[in-house]
């Protein structure tokens, strides 16, 4: 049976630097989708996912996730080590579950509307402990 894959991107970038500064590196985001048979039954199981970052055809990052939980379809991603990515163009990641190819289309990476209407704000560290 072929399997699907649907996304449902929850994107949070995470700064793993904890030096204060003006501006963090954001370098990790977060990645939820849904994987299920081609009946649409969900799957439980654990995988091996592959993620891809692309801009066009060129690859930019890649990370393979081992032992990834599936619980009734859903699954979760930590993108991790994305510092020499450039997000200021579309990217798009692409998703491969075990040894199978790649699903797709591939799904861009988008901005969460909060953090859209930040752009050009300056950040300084708390002075709270």
């Amino acid at each position: 049976m072929r399997s699907i894959l649907t996304f449902a991107i929850a994107l949070g970038f995470v700064s793993t630097d904890s030096t204060p500064s003006v501006a963090q590196a954001l370098d990790n985001f977060s990645f939820q989708g849904s994987l299920s048979d081609s009946l649409g039954a969900p799957w439980d199981t654990v995988v091996t996912i592959t993620s891809r970052l692309f801009a066009d055809k060129t690859l930019l990052h890649q990370q393979t996730h081992n032992n990834v939980n599936v619980v009734n379809g859903v699954f979760n991603l930590i993108i991790t080590n994305t510092d020499t990515v450039a997000f200021d163009r579309e990217i798009k990641i692409g998703i491969r579950v075990g040894n199978n190819v790649e699903m797709t289309p591939r799904t861009p990476i988008l901005m969460a509307p909060y953090a859209q209407s930040l752009i050009g704000f300056r950040v300084y560290p708390s002075n709270s402990g």
